[in-house]
């Protein structure tokens, strides 16, 4: 599959699910941080959805980002990230229970909030306090050539 087709599939999910979630594209816009400009781009496919943006649309629509791009997203309350009962990662448990690791990495609560917003399909997958670096080192960076 190209890269213009997959951007087109993600696209047509988030704007399936935003439309059966009763939004307008300015109330997701609102929800996610997400300009609406750029969010009719992405659901028109001509814009590529970065890490980041796609784990704000998950999150402004209570579910997981893997939903948006395996397109098993639905808004059944069984699906959505509040009520569906996932617990926190135990690395990424470990990393906000540390005073140490909080102030050295200067972790703000929308990052861990964002961070505990990651989720896998393979639910015995379990990642390392590393991955979770990893995330918030790529989000950061991503902000930054982005300017926000």
């Amino acid at each position: 599959m190209s890269d213009a087709e997959q951007r087109a599939k993600i696209g047509e999910r988030i704007r399936k699910l935003r439309e059966r979630a009763g939004l307008s594209q300015q109330e997701l816009s609102d929800l996610s941080g997400i300009s609406r400009v750029h969010l009719s781009g992405l659901e028109r496919g001509v814009s590529s959805p970065t890490v980041d943006k796609l784990l704000q649309i998950a999150r402004a629509l209570k579910m997981q980002a893997s939903d948006l791009l395996e397109g098993n997203a639905s808004l059944d309350a069984s699906q959505r990230l509040p009520d569906a009962g996932f617990g926190i990662y135990p690395a990424l448990q470990e990393l906000l229970e540390s005073a140490n690791d909080l102030v050295l990495y200067q972790i703000t609560p929308d990052e861990i909030e964002l961070l505990k917003s990651v989720r896998f399909q393979q639910q015995t997958f379990q990642p390392s306090k590393q991955f979770f670096l990893d995330v918030l080192l790529d989000l950061r960076r991503r902000r930054g050539r982005n300017g926000e």
